[in-house]
């Protein structure tokens, strides 16, 4: 061996081993997808937004859980056709019976955002919706992912994007069009829905800084997963929470102490609140 180890030298064999990554399990990434389910009711698991700094970690293992939700309905169109890939019969069997129900297509992001996908209603209900969701959050910062009300996010992104093609010059409008325009300013409605892809980029910071706005605004932290007023704030929330749960479990965890003492000393709801009552949670500290 001593006289090969010069001439495996030269060719610059690497005489210590590489650390690669660690992959996640098919059971861990199934565990998460339960989880997924109970905390949100559905399976429909958002595609993570880019991050910057210190939240590149979290951001990767959200995309890989998302990418694997993806390729259960690929893999499950390659299975009925034969093909080897990320399923087989067991695990078809196991995701049945959680409730998890197979795309035939996947949407791509284009898809999502046609407007074939806002069902038509009439725009005096509109403005009833705009006035309701005025009065509920005290303004009309609407998220564009926001699907309940007929799918509400949908269309004040698309009548946002069509008021600003007006303004430019680029579109013409009718006159029945133009006084809807001034009816929905009139209700202070500023057209000003950002489109996915130039959405501002989010930090760990900056989503507890929103969460300490509206804890001090509502004097309760009980923030829904899917809340309309802030659909990343409700996700953001329901990690943490997660994070949490891996944390009392002594697996790893990206809620570090120092996280967690600041969430809590800010009153952060570790579960959610069901019927009016925290419930009593692990400290993991002790």
């Amino acid at each position: 061996m001593a006289n090969r180890a010069p001439a495996l030298d030269e060719i610059g064999f690497p005489w210590v081993l590489r650390k690669f990554a660690s992959t996640t399990s098919w059971e861990d990434h199934f565990q998460q997808l339960v989880e997924f389910q109970r905390v949100n009711r559905h399976f429909n698991v958002p595609r993570p937004e880019d991050t910057d700094g210190e939240d590149e970690t979290e951001a990767a293992d959200a995309l890989r859980f998302y990418k694997w939700v993806q390729q259960l309905h690929t893999g499950y169109r390659a299975h009925h056709n034969g093909t080897i890939g990320i399923l087989n019969e067991d695990r078809i069997k196991q995701l049945s019976e959680l409730g998890f129900e197979f795309k035939e297509r996947i949407p791509t992001t284009k898809a999502k955002a046609k407007k074939a996908n806002i069902t038509e209603t009439p725009f005096e209900k509109r403005l009833e919706q705009i006035q309701k969701f005025q009065q509920e959050l005290g303004h009309l910062n609407v998220d564009h992912r926001y699907d309940h009300w007929e799918n509400f996010g949908g269309w004040a992104l698309e009548i946002s994007k069509r008021y600003k093609k007006w303004q430019e010059g680029n579109e013409a409008i009718s006159p029945l069009e133009e006084h809807q325009f001034h009816q929905l300013s009139a209700l202070g409605f500023e057209f000003n829905v950002a489109l996915p892809a130039v959405r501002s980029r989010r930090s760990w910071q900056e989503n507890f800084n929103a969460f300490v706005e509206f804890y001090t605004l509502r004097g309760h932290s009980n923030i829904p997963v899917k809340w309309k007023g802030d659909v990343r704030l409700g996700i953001w929330v329901n990690q943490q929470r997660l994070e949490y749960q891996l944390l009392c479990q002594g697996q790893p965890s990206r809620l570090t102490q120092e996280r967690y003492a600041r969430l809590e000393k800010a009153g952060f709801l570790w579960e959610a609140e069901t019927g009016g009552r925290r419930t009593t949670t692990t400290d993991p500290t002790e």
